[in-house]
């Protein structure tokens, strides 16, 4: 173990402090571990030693590559193609050929998510395994989501190059179908297994999810294995209460053989077992059903889209009698229905949040009531996968209130579900042309353009996102965030922008 003069309160600190923003969980016996991190981590980042890397960490001066790399040094990055075999025999034979059957049978894209990707062989394999199924077969159009928190390890993946320990585990046929040899033991990803495959940084502990904006609504599988056992019970709880509002009805959830006590205890999964895995399938959200672990609800940009709160109900009403009380009741259902339909959409309960918005009565509706009906039922369409009818149903509240830029703005985020990244800038730029300063426009711009190969004018949309930020309380909820504070955002955009 490295030498220090670290004394045990300063490192109760930093464990507060990785824990909080990291996700990362170092009890005290774990200390000795946390400090060997971070003395790693001050070696690349050519620091004087651990301690000056911890007070720039405590003092609030480290930057998110700073913290990205501290959390590189603290995770296991150590995979490698085709791991677990009889976990990969069973999605192979049985799990991911019912999922394309059903992505089939609805007409819509089969959608899996490989959470805490590490250096990108889980996903990749994944990726081969769908392939080589889907030979000679119908195709099924295919999302896989990869994400980590880690900035070297998606390096790494976007770069899809491999040495020979990577395929430890991996058929020889396999391995010469799908990679391209550079030198004796390095190997290179075909650009057809790469291109399902989107990599991104995401961290479980602190982001936003499910959200259309990241992409992890509506998925059918999420591999999430080895990655819980980094954090505390609470935080635990809540990360697998958030991946259970990510699947649809019936998707699957796989985590890690010591970390199924945290997914049984929740109550949301009914395990399958078979003797090659357990699998945790989604149980459908009940109504009433408590959002204990949901996370903030973001308002709307701009005006509120349902309008002021409704008043509440007095005892006695003035003259107006029995017909105003009555109005005002009938207002203040309405209000309640819509408000209980955006937290279900919120915590990814689409069923509970059809039904509340079936509840409401069409008639008398406002037109800011009207267009917050068809922006959440949009919202809801879309996060249950269902695209197509998203999009018609966002141009409904378009339709009804064109001025409003978050029907613009939420019809950006559809059309770039649906590979439709031209149509998307188009849209955002409206959102922006309606209001300068809609901040999430303006960074979800940046990010697009980024993807376009368009850096100049992604940069500029992301400095404007910057400079909106500034002013703002770094542990705020960004309007349409979905969740995500301004601290973090501004953290993401400085990593991209330098």
């Amino acid at each position: 173990m490295p030498s220090s003069s670290l004394s045990p309160e300063t490192m109760e600190r930093l464990s507060r402090f990785v824990g909080k923003h990291l996700g990362l969980h170092f009890p005290v016996e774990r200390h000795k571990d946390l400090l060997r991190g971070v003395a790693r981590a001050a070696v690349e980042l050519g620091r004087d030693g651990p301690e000056a890397l911890v007070e720039e960490i405590l003092a609030g001066r480290a930057n998110r590559h700073v913290l990205d790399n501290l959390a590189g040094q603290l995770t296991i990055g150590e995979t490698y193609f085709f791991r677990d075999k009889r976990l990969l025999d069973l999605l192979r034979e049985e799990v991911l050929p019912g999922l394309l059957r059903r992505a089939s049978r609805e007409a819509r894209p089969l959608r899996i998510w490989s959470a805490g990707c590490c250096t990108g062989e889980e996903p990749y394999t994944v990726a081969i395994l769908l392939k080589e199924l889907m030979r000679g077969a119908t195709q099924v159009p295919v999302s896989i989501l990869a994400t980590d928190l880690n900035p070297r390890f998606l390096d790494k993946a976007q770069r899809a190059i491999y040495r020979q320990w990577s395929f430890r585990a991996t058929p020889s046929r396999i391995r010469n179908a799908w990679f391209r040899g550079l030198a004796d033991d390095v190997w290179e990803l075909s650009p057809e297994i790469r291109s399902m495959v989107s990599l991104t940084s995401l961290n479980l502990a602190v982001d936003a999810y499910p959200a259309l904006e990241n992409r992890t609504n509506a998925q059918d599988l999420i591999l999430c294995r080895n990655v819980l056992m980094y954090f505390s019970p609470q935080l635990g709880q809540k990360v697998v209460a958030k991946l259970h509002g990510c699947l649809v009805d019936g998707g699957l959830l796989v985590v890690g053989p010591s970390e199924g006590s945290l997914v049984t205890s929740s109550g949301l999964f009914r395990v399958d077992l078979n003797e090659r895995g357990i699998l945790y399938r989604r149980e459908s959200c009940r109504i009433g059903q408590p959002a204990s672990f949901s996370t903030p609800m973001a308002e709307p940009a701009g005006p509120d889209l349902a309008g002021p709160p409704a008043p509440p109900v007095q005892e006695s009403l003035p003259a107006a009698g029995l017909l105003d009380r009555k109005a005002a009741g009938e207002a203040s259902l309405i209000e309640q229905a819509l408000h209980e339909a955006r937290a279900a959409v919120e915590r990814g309960c689409y069923a509970e949040a059809g039904e509340r918005l079936a509840s409401v009565d069409r008639n008398g509706l406002s037109p800011a009531q009207s267009g917050l009906l068809a922006n959440l039922t949009a919202r809801m369409l879309a996060g249950s996968g269902d695209l197509a009818q998203a999009e018609r149903t966002c141009r409904e509240a378009i339709a009804v209130d064109k001025m409003h830029a978050a029907h613009h703005y939420l019809l950006a985020v559809i059309q770039q579900e649906l590979r439709r990244p031209e149509e998307a800038v188009e849209a955002l730029q409206k959102a922006l042309y309606l209001e300068p300063g809609f901040l999430l426009a303006h960074f979800s711009l940046g990010l697009l353009l980024k993807e376009l190969g368009r850096e100049q004018e992604s940069r500029r949309s992301l400095e404007n996102a910057l400079a909106g930020l500034q002013g703002l309380d770094r542990e705020g909820i960004v309007p349409e965030s979905e969740g995500m504070t301004a601290g973090r955002i501004t953290e993401i955009i400085q990593a991209m922008i330098g």
